[in-house]
């Protein structure tokens, strides 16, 4: 972790979660140390720091604003939903009918799966460390069609089925858990969370859930450590043990009492245990109000609720400058990951529907579409830690997923049920 000038914090122990720089040995390692802490925070346009102002916007003197190039590779492949393995280059796509590995720096397809093994594709997941590939489908079990709800293990090197289990009706929600090698998958019937070895793809424990008090789950966010599963409801967040799948602890995701809820995908920071949930409230007087909620994931409370001018239909966290991005109409905003307060609103044409960070080059990516949809959709490249537009490019077409392969650093990108790669080089003025 590089050390940046702050104000000091108190010593105190802390989970460390540790990224490589280099895009080839990104692994992830935890350890326990004891650390003084320290941080710089940088309030982009709301407060004085040292630097030089550009068009309104306070740059710090460590930012740099560099020359963007964008290079875009359209694959043969269809596929709205995919899962990438930063370790080896590959993206798992779901086809109809089939899955398909790509290798990420090329595009060019490695294996397909056989056809005759799935009907209804509805998640996939991969395991880089054991080489695994996991597809939930609605109409099969142990990689044969019959049996509603099965979860499909294959060979991530050979596509072959190597075996499976049933994980309850609509398994629609899925991720894995490379610490503890378990595959968190939610059963939209049921409702259930199952807990799959990740090694043998048998289902471990299947925990029900309540059908008189189940929301529509939007994510799984597995912790860094593996100890704790967090499951991001419209009415509550749900802590699941990340071994056994047992419930730990519920607290009301974002509606005060009176009030209903519609939540999106959450992001959580890891180094400070903050999860930050979007949603849109609506009270007794159909009043709506979009807000980010910040929640201290280690005591299940809720720490600030910031208010924005849209919802939040895309987050994303930069962990070098610990700040968290959330795309909504005409723009994003970018909120301070260690307070939840907001620090600028940056506008933007369209809506944002995707967003991606790459800590290796301390860029953040945002997918938007215009309104009303007249156009394509554009691409921009910003800077994370001055909030700048560096670089837009259209993308020829409607954007439905938007990420980044850490092997390649390529983005990866859905457009028009299509997958493209976008390789981006950076240089200097």
């Amino acid at each position: 972790m590089d050390a940046v000038r702050g104000a000091a914090l108190p010593l105190r122990r802390v989970i460390v979660t540790k990224w490589s720089q280099t895009r080839s040995a990104s692994r992830r390692m935890t350890t326990t140390v004891y650390a003084l802490l320290s941080l710089s925070i940088v309030a982009l346009g709301t407060e004085r720091v040292e630097g030089t102002s550009v068009s309104g916007t306070v740059v710090p003197s460590a930012c740099t604003a560099p020359t963007i190039a964008l290079h875009r590779i359209t694959t043969q492949e269809s596929a709205a939903v995919f899962a990438i393995d930063g370790q080896a280059g590959r993206i798992a796509v779901l086809e109809p009918f089939s899955v398909d590995l790509l290798d990420s720096t090329t595009g060019r397809r490695l294996w397909r799966s056989a056809t005759s093994d799935f009907t209804q594709q509805l998640g996939v997941g991969v395991d880089d460390v054991d080489g695994r590939v996991f597809v939930s489908d609605a109409g099969t079990t142990n990689g044969k069609i019959g049996t509603p709800g099965g979860l499909t293990m294959l060979d991530e090197r050979t596509g072959k089925v190597l075996g499976g289990d049933n994980v309850g009706e609509l398994p629609y929600v899925i991720t894995v858990d490379t610490v503890t090698h378990r595959v968190f998958v939610v059963g939209g019937r049921g409702p259930t969370v199952s807990v799959v070895d990740a090694r043998t793809g048998h289902v471990v424990a299947m925990s029900p859930l309540d059908p008189q008090n189940y929301d529509i789950i939007r994510s799984l966010t597995v912790d860094p450590t593996g100890r704790w599963v967090y499951m991001s409801g419209d009415a509550r967040i749900t802590v699941l043990d990340g071994v056994t799948g047992d419930v730990k602890m519920q607290f009301a995701s974002s509606a005060p009492p009176g009030e209903a809820a519609s939540t999106g995908t959450p992001v959580l920071d890891a180094l400070t245990g903050h999860l930050f949930v979007p949603a849109f409230l609506s009270d007794r007087h159909n009043v709506v109000t979009n807000v980010v909620t910040m929640f201290d994931l280690h005591h299940g409370t809720r720490l600030r609720a910031v208010t924005l001018p849209f919802y939040a239909s895309a987050l994303a966290l930069d962990s070098r400058t610990d700040r968290v991005f959330a795309g909504g109409d005409n723009g994003f905003a970018i909120l301070d990951g260690r307070t939840g307060r907001l620090l600028k609103i940056v506008p933007l044409k369209g809506t944002v529907v995707g967003l991606t960070t790459d800590g290796a080059t301390g860029l953040v990516f945002v997918g938007s579409e215009p309104q009303p949809n007249t156009g394509p959709a554009h691409l921009s490249v910003v800077s994370a830690c001055s909030g700048l537009v560096l670089h837009t490019m259209p993308l020829g077409g409607a954007l439905t997923a938007l990420s980044i392969d850490a092997h390649s650093g390529h983005l990866v990108l859905s457009v028009d049920g299509v997958v493209q790669l976008v390789s981006v080089a950076i240089g200097s003025h």
